[in-house]
């Protein structure tokens, strides 16, 4: 990573390196990665591909969020030339670049600050209610070398039901990557996060939702049992490649409480 993106001409702004990291995503120095990504980025964008059944999205998503790239999965060789590509495509021939959202009036919190594509932005009025809001929201950038605007009034904005919550999961996201490179500390990331997701009935890394089934399942007065279960492992993987050969577990047998036969199989 520290090698993709050192760039030996870095005063030149008026073109944008893109870097490709395609990987499987089986590391365990996601933080270093993330560290040399936001100290080096400079003008460059990382476009991350996802390689296999089960790459690591985590580290993905994220290179990607701090890298202002985007995040490509390829699950089967099959989707390898499609996949690729789309991408190609798009990084060849931008539709719009230089894109910048701007508020006429302030008052509007919005999110992402930065976005590597920025097509979808949210913002939170007065009551979370966009027709608290005043003026207009202007969208610019560059078709080429040709200047486009849009300028829409925002008392004509359509009510929408539910749009709060794609704003609270987009803002629990940038406390999250705030905390990655160290903007916030844990204590004061954990305290945002806490506090959007109960307060928009969300699910996140601290919170979660519960549902509670009273319905009898086991028949009173059965007896418990317990029973190892196998790992199913992600497509693709085999067993002695990940862990071993000399951690596979040994052929067990257990009886079922309510049958007389026994059952082997391998834990």
């Amino acid at each position: 990573m520290k090698a993709a993106l050192t760039d030996r001409n870095g005063k030149d702004e008026n073109t944008v390196r893109q870097v490709v990291f395609l990987t499987d995503g089986e590391v365990g120095n996601e933080q270093q990665l993330f560290d040399t990504i936001s100290a080096m980025r400079g003008r460059s964008r990382i476009f991350m591909v996802g390689i296999g059944s089960a790459p690591n999205s985590f580290l993905m998503t994220r290179a990607a969020e701090l890298g202002r790239g985007t995040f490509t999965h390829i699950g089967s060789v099959d989707q390898v030339e499609e996949r690729m590509r789309t991408l190609f495509d798009k990084l060849e021939s931008p539709a719009v670049t230089n894109l910048t959202a701007t508020f006429a009036a302030g008052g509007a919190d919005v999110t992402p600050d930065r976005a590597a594509r920025p097509l979808s932005r949210r913002a939170r009025g007065v009551d979370c209610r966009m027709a608290a809001l005043s003026g207009t929201l202007e969208i610019k950038g560059l078709i080429g070398d040709r200047p486009w605007l849009v300028t829409l009034p925002l008392e004509h904005a359509a009510q929408g039901s539910g749009l709060s919550k794609l704003w609270a999961r987009r803002k629990i996201t940038d406390a999250e990557v705030a905390r990655t490179v160290r903007t916030i500390t844990p204590e004061e990331a954990d305290q945002r996060i806490l506090t959007l997701a109960l307060d928009h009935h969300l699910v996140s890394r601290l919170t979660s939702l519960v549902a509670v089934d009273k319905t009898s399942s086991r028949p009173e007065g059965a007896r418990l049992s317990q029973a190892e279960i196998p790992l199913n492992l992600p497509a693709g993987w085999e067993f002695d490649k990940v862990f071993g050969p000399q951690t596979r577990c040994a052929e067990r047998s257990f009886a079922h409480p309510d049958r007389a036969s026994r059952r082997s199989y391998r834990g």
